[in-house]
């Protein structure tokens, strides 16, 4: 296998590797926009912060 297709195929497993990792990061940021919305609902229906983030992770 010549040296460049060994650097490309390096190349295209890292690009590989990056394209996962900000697939997770979306779906973390999905879920953390999902809690947050959650809370901000109990807050806006009188909880205080605290007793709606409590609320909300115990339901986790």
């Amino acid at each position: 296998m010549p040296i460049d297709d060994v650097y490309m195929k390096s190349f295209q497993n890292q690009v590989q590797v990056l394209e996962n990792m900000k697939t997770g990061i979306e779906a973390a940021i999905g879920r953390a926009q999902k809690l947050l919305a959650e809370v901000e609902q109990q807050v806006n229906d009188g909880k205080s912060t605290k007793e709606a983030i409590e609320d909300v992770f115990k339901k986790k």
